[in-house]
């Protein structure tokens, strides 16, 4: 019965601004016979934090400013009314039961449930004179939001599985039906707090303190047919699924903000609605061959069909997110070394991506752009040496661009938060015998390129290096009573580096600090 949990209490980088987080992860497994088995699955957990994403101008955190760079801390909100608190839990299980050496069925089920309450104060810009000139560098305008999320999701997957061959091509073939239902709630509302000075913040004005002011329902469907076949002969491995999608999103606004009294009436309440419905086709397959070498050669092409949760201010839902993927690489497996590496490049094409609402006075919502292509090359290898030494390694080179989109400005520009360039490397060693085993040590680097964090692509955040360590022990080698508990201990961005993940409409975002996390865990 594994049983997973976790517990964590912290501040974080940000001032005021706490990270806490407890989690708990039971399962089990019933198995009535050789062919039978039930697993039981879930997990809750609850996150108390506060306001840890703060929207600072790019002059003060990328580029230079008369005042001086903005600490990592900085924080553009109001103390005692940030936070962010978030509950959920999913129950399920996995059934399958084998009639024969040719036949298998299956069915997954799964519910979750997500609430979050979320009022939040967040910077819009400097304060500017009549020519839109920053006053002094310093002082922002703020605007205080409530969100307030409730989402239940309900997953069940049913196949059946026949494994047969005819002559000498074997077969795994499978068939089946799958449906998942969305219900969400999100409530939203906005107030005006006072401007702020980033470099000798006051907190504490008076200031609006936001009301719900629109209420979104938003109901998604979806119902998959879909059949697969893999087949063997001698080294070939080939693969063709198919699939078929009936889906339908409707979605409920309701407005209690009267623009003719500029006030919040909650008793005369004003309705819009709409409903989308789809289907689609999609297919993929896929084609290897396996040399004695180890080296296997690839390629394989994927559509996909993604209905897309959400829907714009006006309140109409979001059109499913479409897509086409190529792909052809080469997969080496060593004889006699357990590692793997495997060289890919790849084009992926898709269609109604969702991105932030330029208008900025939609803060807060999406849109969706026309089309956008990502292509690239991507490396990576795994091994796990003699006397205990585990490598992994990869490299990412990405191309993108917007291809398609009704904002002039995007056309042809690279998509939101995606580096060009990806890389990075760990070691891990492990101690195997003596008086020292069970002691682990790693180590490793990440490279993440510059990248743009809107699709106007007006402001860049630069490229980072960041050097993570960790520690570890098998208690059990300590003593035979303890087996199956590791004590761990993890550093990210060890030499604690100041740096921007990404920017984006006037706003840039700073990386994770160093951050150590202890934790024990125990399996049985």
């Amino acid at each position: 019965m594994p049983l997973d949990c976790a517990g964590r209490g912290s501040d974080s980088q940000v001032d005021f601004s706490k990270d806490d987080r407890y989690f708990v992860a039971p399962s089990f497994t019933w198995q009535p016979d050789a062919n039978t088995s039930l697993t039981f699955l879930s997990h809750y957990q609850k996150d108390d934090a506060g306001n840890t994403m703060q929207f600072l101008p790019y002059q003060g955190s990328v580029a230079g400013n008369p005042n001086g760079r903005l600490p990592t801390g900085t924080f553009l909100g109001e103390p005692g009314f940030d936070h962010y608190r978030r509950e959920q839990f999913a129950v399920g299980y996995a059934f399958e039961h084998r009639f024969n050496r040719h036949w298998a069925v299956r069915q997954n089920l799964r519910y979750a449930d997500v609430k979050s309450d979320y009022p939040v104060t967040f910077a819009l810009g400097f304060v500017t004179d009549n020519d839109s000139v920053p006053v002094d560098y310093r002082t922002v305008s703020r605007l205080a939001g409530l969100y307030r999320d409730q989402a239940g999701t309900f997953t069940l997957d049913n196949h059946a599985q026949a494994d047969f061959a005819i002559g000498d091509v074997r077969h795994t073939a499978l068939l089946g039906l799958d449906f998942r239902q969305i219900n969400g709630d999100r409530q939203r509302g906005f107030g005006s707090p006072s401007d702020l000075d980033m470099y000798s913040p006051v907190y504490g004005q008076p200031f609006t303190a936001p009301q719900i002011e629109t209420l979104v329902n938003q109901q998604q469907d979806q119902i998959g047919l879909y059949g697969q076949d893999q087949i063997q002969w001698k080294q070939w491995i080939a693969t063709i699924g198919v699939r078929y999608d009936w889906a339908s999103n409707t979605s409920l606004r309701t407005d209690y903000y009267d623009s003719d009294t500029d006030r919040i009436d909650y008793a005369k309440p004003r309705y819009s609605g709409a409903r989308q419905d789809d289907a689609a086709f999609t297919y993929r397959t896929g084609l290897s061959y396996l040399f004695d070498s180890g080296v296997a050669p690839y390629f394989n092409y994927s559509e996909s069909f993604e209905p897309t949760a959400g829907s714009t201010f006006a309140g109409t839902p979001f059109k499913p997110t479409t897509g086409q993927q190529f792909e052809i690489g080469v997969k080496y497996q060593p004889p006699g070394v357990n590692a793997l590496i495997t060289l890919a490049a790849f084009e992926l094409t898709q269609q109604n991506v969702v991105t932030p609402d330029p208008d900025p006075a939609h803060v807060g919502f999406s849109i969706q752009t026309g089309a956008a292509r990502s292509r690239g090359i991507e490396l990576e290898g795994k091994a796990r040496l003699e006397m205990g030494l585990d490598v992994t390694a990869a490299l990412a080179l990405i191309e993108s661009q917007v291809t398609k989109t009704n904002e002039a400005n995007q056309l042809g520009k690279k998509l939101s938060y995606t580096p060009e360039t990806q890389g990075s490397l760990w070691l891990d060693y492990t101690q195997p015998s003596g008086a020292l085993a069970g002691l682990g040590l790693g180590g490793g680097v990440r490279y993440t390129g510059s990248n743009y964090g809107d699709l106007s692509n007006s402001q860049k955040a630069p490229s980072y290096t960041l050097i993570d360590a960790s520690v570890h022990y098998e208690l059990g080698k300590l003593d035979r009573r303890l087996r199956g508990a590791r004590l761990g201990v993890n550093i990210s961005n060890l030499f604690d580096r100041e740096y921007v993940a990404t920017c984006g409409e006037g706003s840039c975002y700073y990386g994770d600090r160093r951050n150590v996390l202890a934790g024990l865990r125990y399996n049985w």
